[in-house]
C-alpha cells in the first residue's frame, strides 16, 4: 500500500514476527539498541531502536488520533493515546538456540494466524443457508395428538385477546 502523503510504499505482511523500516527513510542519527534479529543463514542482523508510524492510506480517519474508545452497550469508555512497548514480548530466534526446535514444533505460538493442521476426523458439517432475513428458528408442525389436546387452550388464549 502507498502512503497518500509521503508516497513510501508499505508491504503489509500479517504474519511477520517484526517489521523492518529502511535506514535511508529515517531522519536523523541512530544508535545501535540491544536487541537482534537473525537471518536465515544465522548472521546477526542489529537493530536501531524502534519508531511510530502514522501512515496515510487515504481512508477518512487516522489510526492514531486522539480520542475515547467506547462500548456501545455498556457505556463504558476510556481514553485511548498511542504507546509502544520496547522488546517485551514475543522476539525473533536465532536457529543456535536451544528453544529454535521448540518453538519450530509450535509455530502457531509466535504466528496464531498461519496455517492451521487438518482435522483427524471425517467429520463433515452441513449448514442449512436461507434467503432473507436471520432466523432464530424454524417453526415446527405439532404432532396430531397434541395439536388435538392443545387446540381448546389456543382457543381461549385467542378469544381472551
Amino acid at each position: 500500500m502507498t502512503d497518500v502523503k509521503t508516497k513510501v510504499q508499505y508491504l503489509i505482511d500479517t504474519g511477520s514476527d517484526v517489521s523492518v523500516y529502511p535506514r535511508n527513510l529515517v531522519k536523523g542519527p541512530l544508535w545501535s539498541s540491544p536487541y537482534q534479529l537473525y537471518a536465515a543463514n544465522g548472521t546477526i542482523i542489529r537493530t536501531y531502536g524502534q519508531i511510530t508510524l502514522e501512515p496515510n492510506f487515504g481512508l477518512r480517519s487516522s489510526y492514531l488520533q486522539k480520542g475515547r474508545l467506547i462500548d456501545g452497550k455498556t457505556e463504558l469508555f476510556t481514553k485511548k493515546s498511542p504507546h509502544t512497548k520496547t522488546g517485551e514480548g514475543i522476539k525473533a530466534v536465532a536457529k543456535q538456540t536451544s528453544y529454535h526446535d521448540l518453538l519450530t514444533a509450535f509455530s502457531n505460538i509466535l504466528n496464531p494466524t498461519g496455517n492451521e493442521k487438518e482435522g483427524r476426523d471425517s467429520t463433515v458439517h452441513h449448514i442449512k443457508m436461507t434467503s432473507g432475513p436471520p432466523e432464530g428458528c424454524r417453526p415446527r408442525r405439532l404432532a396430531p395428538d397434541k395439536l388435538k389436546a392443545a387446540r381448546p387452550n389456543l382457543t381461549s388464549y385467542y378469544k381472551k385477546g
